[in-house]
């Protein structure tokens, strides 16, 4: 991943507060190239600004909406699209790892075509919004969120969200919105954070949830409760956040109390509980009715690779104790979680397994190889997704693959080669934020190319 679509992403995202401290450049590029050797921090739901690039505007060229539909064809490549990454030794199984007591399934490899897509319909975004984020409402609405741009192109400090027609892509009237706001991720609670000086850092941030209450005539008003959580500002401890089971949650390693995660309610914006955490950096979340997952990932520190916390309790467990493992990616939905784990030396070669409640043995322990998955979106009923480059992707012109992982047995198969996208030299598959499945379609953001908002969006047929 390229430090410019890394700069272009902080950029995006650190322009939705209105008061945001400003970071040394050496900062900012030392983040961007820890990404770009590790890539980017994955976290379900809302995502946060630590800090501020200068205020530099990207220039956008005006586009009007217009609509494509290509089909998608031919076998894809049987090698993996990456090699710059050293995949360290092979993954292997037995107790001599992972003590899981359940027997390894045979090592899976993506391979021929179980079947092709059932095509692909792509819609020109306007460029005079720089739309980053998709997300789906509790009540089934597909949104899009980001920044408006001034009249010479360049971002503005408004944050913008508008729905879109699942079945023609059409993009209603983007409305302006508070930054922070429940809509812009589709969710019943959101977060606002305001920065302040203080702290052994010089910087401080509040963050306070923000909510939705309605009035009589069907109107509603944002409440905004009290403070939720204070951290120190720095370019190692961004809150990372996960929605599920009708509960936010917000991990922070530099807090007034150290590391913890606060457990709020999405009906009340009320905290549930407040949890002492282990020092962890850039975490994988996600949640489910059981509670929060949270994977040490390649950002991370020596230990467990996945901790658990039961919704409603002050205690931590270290689910899966194995050091020598770090998380890739990590979903979960209903009672379940799928987690990917590699090696400290990267994620060509996983394990996957699944995981019941607070159950630490796994339901499978099935070894993958070929692609160096990081985000996986999806479910039991859907399945679970992901888009790698295919081997012939060049530095500016990428194959997508459409990649399932099954989530009853972990294996992996390649489910279509998707036409080809432009990207920024070095860029990498799916990115968290990026892709949304509703109603048996993946919903896509296509890398932008010279722009700091996303260029199209795609529905991909399952």
């Amino acid at each position: 991943m390229t430090s410019e679509r890394v700069i272009g992403r902080l950029r995006a995202v650190a322009e939705r507060a209105s008061a945001v401290p400003l970071m040394a450049a050496q900062d900012v590029r030392a983040m961007g190239d820890r990404r770009r050797r590790r890539r980017l921090w994955g976290s379900a739901g809302l995502a946060f600004a630590i800090v501020a690039a200068a205020a530099v505007g990207i220039v956008a060229t005006i586009s009007p909406i217009a609509e494509v539909k290509v089909s998608s064809s031919g076998p894809p490549p049987k090698t993996a699209a990456r090699g710059a990454k050293p995949s360290g030794p092979p993954v292997t199984s037995g107790a001599s790892d992972i003590r899981s007591g359940v027997a390894p399934r045979a090592t899976t490899s993506p391979g021929n075509l179980s079947r092709l897509p059932l095509g692909v319909t792509s819609r020109l975004l306007p460029s005079h919004y720089s739309f980053d984020q998709i997300a789906v409402s509790p009540s089934g609405s597909l949104l899009l969120s980001g920044t408006s741009s001034t009249a010479g192109g360049l971002r503005s400090h408004h944050c913008v969200f508008t729905t879109v027609n699942p079945r023609t892509l059409k993009l209603s009237a983007p409305s302006t919105i508070a930054c922070g706001a429940p809509e812009m991720s589709g969710e019943s609670v959101g977060i606002i954070t305001h920065y302040h000086s203080g702290g052994r850092s010089g910087t401080l941030a509040t963050m306070s949830t923000v909510r939705q209450e309605s009035q009589p005539g069907g109107e509603s008003n944002s409440i905004v409760d009290p403070t939720v959580m204070t951290y120190d500002v720095c370019s190692t401890c961004r809150p990372v956040t996960a929605y599920g089971g009708g509960k936010l949650w917000i991990y922070d390693n530099n807090t007034s109390h150290g590391a913890e995660v606060v457990e709020v309610s999405t009906v009340t914006g009320a905290v549930v509980a407040t949890v002492p955490m282990p020092y962890l950096v850039g975490p994988l979340l996600a949640a489910n009715d059981s509670g929060l997952y949270l994977g040490n990932s390649l950002e991370g520190v020596q230990g467990p690779v996945l901790y658990f916390i039961a919704s409603g309790s002050k205690v931590v467990d270290p689910l899966v104790p194995n050091p020598l493992l770090t998380a890739c990616w990590l979903t979960a939905s209903q009672t379940s979680a799928w987690i990917g784990m590699g090696t400290a030396k990267g994620c060509l070669q996983q394990r996957v397994w699944r995981l019941n409640g607070g159950s630490g043995k796994p339901v499978y322990d099935t070894p993958i190889t070929g692609y160096d998955i990081t985000t996986v979106i999806g479910n039991e009923e859907s399945g679970l997704w992901a888009i790698e480059w295919a081997a012939n992707t060049t530095t500016s012109r990428a194959v997508p693959l459409l990649l399932r992982i099954d989530p009853a047995t972990g294996t992996e198969t390649i489910n279509g080669r998707l036409p080809p996208i432009e990207v920024n030299n070095g860029s990498a598959g799916m990115l968290a934020g990026e892709g949304v499945i509703l109603n048996g379609n993946l919903y896509l953001l296509e890398p932008p190319v010279d722009r700091s908002g996303y260029a199209r969006l795609a529905r991909i047929g399952l």
